[in-house]
């Protein structure tokens, strides 16, 4: 399970992006349902979460999902 920090918050669209804390450092798409089932209403830059990664079924993009939050990670 890769762990990674919100680089990004698109909120009033509900998305943003976590950049992950280990090489390749990618960027993955996560929706703010999925931070809600993690206990975290409104994320923020540099919190950090374990996640899961996997196609987006309607995108078929990669997208975050299983979020979980590591308040002991964060910066």
């Amino acid at each position: 399970m890769p762990i990674g920090r919100i680089a990004h918050i698109v909120a009033d669209r509900g998305f943003g992006f976590i950049t992950a804390d280990a090489p390749p450092f990618e960027r993955t798409f996560f929706h703010f349902s999925e931070t809600n089932k993690a206990g975290i209403g409104s994320p923020e830059v540099g919190m950090a979460f374990g996640y899961c990664v996997g196609p987006d079924e309607r995108t078929g993009r990669p997208r975050a999902f299983d979020l979980e939050y590591l308040p002991t990670a964060e910066l």
